[in-house]
Protein backbone atom coordinates (compact mmCIF):
# COMPACT_ATOMS: atom_id res chain seq x y z
CA UNK A 1 0.00 0.00 0.00
CA UNK A 2 2.86 2.44 -1.25
CA UNK A 3 0.44 3.92 -3.63
CA UNK A 4 0.07 7.56 -2.03
CA UNK A 5 3.62 7.46 -0.32
CA UNK A 6 7.03 8.75 -1.16
CA UNK A 7 7.87 5.25 -1.30
CA UNK A 8 5.39 4.50 -4.41
CA UNK A 9 8.06 4.29 -6.97
CA UNK A 10 9.37 1.07 -5.19
CA UNK A 11 6.21 -0.81 -5.05
CA UNK A 12 6.94 -4.89 -5.40
CA UNK A 13 10.65 -4.41 -4.94
CA UNK A 14 10.60 -3.37 -1.15
CA UNK A 15 8.64 -5.18 2.14
CA UNK A 16 8.80 -3.81 5.28
CA UNK A 17 7.73 -6.31 7.81
CA UNK A 18 6.64 -5.42 11.41
CA UNK A 19 7.02 -7.39 15.03
CA UNK A 20 4.56 -6.69 17.94
CA UNK A 21 5.81 -6.33 21.68
CA UNK A 22 6.20 -9.60 24.02
CA UNK A 23 3.35 -10.79 24.44
CA UNK A 24 1.09 -9.25 22.61
CA UNK A 25 -1.10 -12.15 21.07
CA UNK A 26 -2.13 -13.52 24.63
CA UNK A 27 -2.61 -9.72 25.56
CA UNK A 28 -4.61 -8.67 22.58
CA UNK A 29 -5.50 -12.03 20.46
CA UNK A 30 -8.78 -10.12 18.68
CA UNK A 31 -6.35 -7.23 17.17
CA UNK A 32 -3.31 -9.28 16.93
CA UNK A 33 -5.50 -12.37 14.74
CA UNK A 34 -6.55 -9.00 12.67
CA UNK A 35 -3.52 -7.55 11.11
CA UNK A 36 -1.52 -11.31 11.32
CA UNK A 37 -0.62 -13.29 7.89
CA UNK A 38 1.23 -12.36 5.01
CA UNK A 39 -0.80 -9.81 3.93
CA UNK A 40 -0.67 -6.17 3.05
CA UNK A 41 -1.93 -4.01 5.85
CA UNK A 42 -2.45 -0.27 6.28
CA UNK A 43 -0.59 1.58 8.44
CA UNK A 44 -3.35 3.09 9.54
CA UNK A 45 -5.40 0.09 10.86
CA UNK A 46 -6.76 0.89 13.80
CA UNK A 47 -6.00 -2.63 15.53
CA UNK A 48 -1.86 -1.77 15.19
CA UNK A 49 -2.09 0.71 17.87
CA UNK A 50 -2.10 -1.60 21.08
CA UNK A 51 -0.01 -3.81 19.71
CA UNK A 52 3.81 -1.87 19.96
CA UNK A 53 4.35 -2.71 16.38
CA UNK A 54 7.91 -2.34 15.31
CA UNK A 55 10.12 -2.81 12.13
CA UNK A 56 11.52 -5.88 12.08
CA UNK A 57 12.70 -6.80 8.61
CA UNK A 58 13.02 -4.47 5.48
CA UNK A 59 13.57 -6.50 1.62
CA UNK A 60 15.31 -4.68 -0.95
CA UNK A 61 14.14 -6.95 -3.99
CA UNK A 62 17.16 -5.59 -6.77
CA UNK A 63 15.76 -7.40 -9.74
CA UNK A 64 12.01 -7.68 -10.05
CA UNK A 65 11.04 -10.35 -12.84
Amino acid sequence: MLDSSPLSSYQGKLILRVDTAPNTAQKYPNDYKAVSGDRTFSSSNPHWKPLGIRLAEIIVVLNPS
